[in-house]
């Protein structure tokens, strides 16, 4: 990009072994993937479906989901800089519901709508990967909504080699361990 801005009002597709770099990409649209790609820009994406799958992201990678329905990423990306993701709308979100993402700068998971965050987990409900968050981690729950609207954290192996900072005014709050809470999970709610 040469330093400039690509702004794109549709859907985006980055198809593997795609590579956009130096600049801001800046994305407005009903559907974002990003597949086996190589970004080396900043982006920003407001979606109202996000799917990030095997990428590598070596500018800041900020997210926001805007529609209603179950979002799957699949896992294997590498987020270099600060990663941002809020989901300010219902449906569940997965992450890394096959491979582990790396997190080497801040991540900050918010919850500010009715749905649920689930990182390290798949649909089916079996932990799938064990995450690897480098810098500080932050996970916001701010919903309104009831039981089953947090964010939860799982995967035996995840580690967070950087601070946690938690903050939740949901009943559901944020879980770290099983979802299926068989004694080794810790939950933060209001």
């Amino acid at each position: 990009l040469g330093g400039f801005t690509l702004t794109v009002n549709g859907d985006f597709l980055a198809a593997p072994n795609s590579a956009i770099n130096n600049g801001n990409i800046n994305i407005t649209s009903v559907n974002a993937t990003i597949s086996g790609a190589a970004i080396g820009a900043n982006i920003n994406v407001v979606s109202q479906n996000i799917a990030i799958h095997g990428s590598v992201f070596n500018g800041t990678a900020t997210f926001q989901k805007t529609g209603p329905f179950p979002n799957i990423s699949h896992g294997g990306n590498l987020f270099q800089s600060d990663f941002s993701f809020t989901h300010s709308s219902s449906g569940p979100v997965l992450f890394a519901d096959a491979l582990p993402d790396t997190y080497n700068g801040t991540a900050t998971f918010n919850n500010s709508g009715g749905g649920t965050i689930f990182i390290g987990i798949n649909q089916f409900g079996a932990t799938t990967s064990n995450n690897t968050f480098n810098s500080d981690a932050v996970f916001n729950n701010l919903g309104g909504g009831g039981l089953g609207l947090g964010i939860y954290i799982v995967g035996n192996g995840t580690q967070f080699n950087g601070n946690i900072r938690v903050s939740s005014t949901s009943p559901d709050g944020v879980h770290f361990g099983h979802l299926f809470f068989n004694g080794q999970s810790l939950h933060f709610g209001s």
